[in-house]
């Protein structure tokens, strides 16, 4: 998986309702494993909790927490919006 992509309501919904406390990808690592699609603003990045995500954690677009191994799921995924063509 890469990047979360969204719907614009959904998307909006997540960044008025993500924590905003998080200095950093750093202090994101950090964080207690929260539940299942709790949203989260690091700088100007809006993340999301997946719970069942393996991505490699790359520090921008998947983080993983220092409290998960490497091979445990779990991963903090940057969310962006979902563009696609309208139905006709």
């Amino acid at each position: 998986m890469s990047e979360m992509r969204l719907g614009a309501r959904e998307l909006a919904e997540k960044a008025r309702t993500a924590r905003k406390d998080v200095l950093d990808v750093a202090a994101l690592r950090l964080i207690d494993i929260p539940r299942p699609g709790e949203s989260f603003f690091v700088k100007d990045a809006l993340f999301i909790w997946a719970p069942d995500d393996r991505t490699p954690d790359d520090g921008i677009v998947s983080v993983k927490p220092t409290s998960l191994g490497a091979s445990l799921p779990g991963r903090y995924l940057r969310a962006t919006a979902a563009l696609g063509r309208r139905p006709s």
